[in-house]
């Protein structure tokens, strides 16, 4: 997730506070947004190593735990 060394720009509510990180020309945005209100979210990197000769075959499921007992499921492979 590459940022500059000041940081990731944030956009949305305060994005006027960092003007100055607009100013680069044809420069990409992208927002990280959550299917839920406030749709507020963050993002997650995950790595995974297997490691062996044997070939198998099946599916990589990804869940998460919030902090209030709520899981959400993801099949990522």
């Amino acid at each position: 997730f590459p940022c500059p060394r000041e940081g990731c720009p944030m956009m949305g509510h305060y994005a006027d506070q960092f003007s100055a990180k607009l100013e680069r020309v044809n420069q990409k945005y992208f927002l990280n947004t959550a299917a839920d209100p406030p749709f507020a979210t963050w993002r997650q990197k995950v790595s995974i190593k297997l490691s062996g000769a044997k070939k198998t075959r099946g599916d990589i499921n990804l869940v998460f735990h919030n902090t209030e007992g709520h899981t959400k499921e993801y099949e990522i492979a």
